[in-house]
């Protein structure tokens, strides 16, 4: 029974530093990347790209008083794929070069 008692409460001891390590990861992950601009950009980027896309979304099928074809969806979806493939090329690109201006 000695034995239990210590693997349990060495399991309750690594759980514990599991956790504050995870925390104190956490913690310095938000920190750094709040401080990060090339981060910030990229955020109000994707929020500015995500809110163009539900508004043309939204007036794709407001505006069309018959629903798209399959064709003009996928027409939709691969020029979509193509900006957000762009958008994504464009923020890598700023991340290197702010971590160049380091």
């Amino acid at each position: 029974n000695t034995t239990h008692a210590h693997t349990h409460t060495h399991t309750h001891m690594s759980n514990y530093i599991t956790r504050a390590l995870t925390r104190f990861a956490n913690k310095a992950i938000v920190e750094t990347l709040s401080e990060n601009k090339a981060f910030q950009q990229f955020v109000v980027k994707t929020n500015q790209k995500v809110e163009d896309v539900q508004q043309r979304g939204f007036e794709a099928l407001t505006d069309d008083p018959d629903l798209p074809d399959l064709t003009q969806i996928q027409d939709k979806v691969s020029k979509l794929k193509t900006e957000s493939t762009n958008f994504w090329e464009e923020f890598k690109r700023e991340l290197v070069e702010t971590d160049k201006l380091k």
